[in-house]
């Protein structure tokens, strides 16, 4: 009676893997901000601290019951729970930039489909004013997954080369869609239809 009334609260903690990535997709399907995916995060470290000060054992008459064995557990649980949300977090950021990237690839080869083509004027300012509407939420976009990508390497304490190692970060893929509209800019001022 004593353990159930104690880690009922707790109860949230033991949805197993399938519940708790459902839980965090439909999280980050709204899109959340910096500071919400922080303040999710916190509520397991939270949690984790609160379970950490309940006593380790009670006396009830002649009886003593232990909780330490179930406090080590729900620790161990939180610890899995926020794993998991910065393994997501870090899925998806790393999914938003592929796309970005993917994204800008698709423009250099309209780019170099048209580039030599006399009657590409036109074509060349459409995909030129496409490219000035998109830099700018490219560029934000780019900042929000820079921001997460932080959120995950100080929660995990890693270092930023070992982090990004044989992975594309928000700095290069920026630095693509730079070259990329230096380029068209270039091309666009060539033939005077900037």
């Amino acid at each position: 009676q004593y353990a159930n009334k104690t880690f009922s609260v707790y109860d949230w903690i033991w949805k197993d893997s399938v519940q708790m990535d459902n839980y965090f997709q439909a999280f980050l399907k709204r899109s959340p901000s910096v500071q919400q995916v922080d303040a999710e995060l916190q509520k397991a470290t939270a949690m984790a601290k609160e379970i950490k000060r309940i006593q380790n054992a009670t006396r009830i008459r002649s009886f003593i019951i232990s909780a330490e064995q179930n406090k080590k557990q729900l620790v161990n649980e939180c610890d899995l729970w926020t794993k998991r949300c910065l393994e997501l977090i870090d899925q998806q950021t790393y999914q938003r930039l592929s796309h970005l990237l993917e994204h800008s690839q698709l423009f250099l080869e309209r780019i170099d489909m048209v580039q030599y083509d006399r009657n590409s004027d036109g074509c060349f300012q459409f995909i030129f004013m496409e490219m000035k509407e998109i830099i700018i939420q490219i560029d934000m976009d780019l900042v929000n997954i820079a921001n997460m990508q932080e959120v995950v390497r100080n929660r995990r304490d890693v270092q930023k080369e070992e982090e990004n190692q044989g992975r594309w970060n928000s700095y290069e893929v920026k630095r693509r869609w730079q070259k990329l509209f230096q380029k068209l800019s270039h091309i666009c001022q060539e033939k005077n239809i900037a």
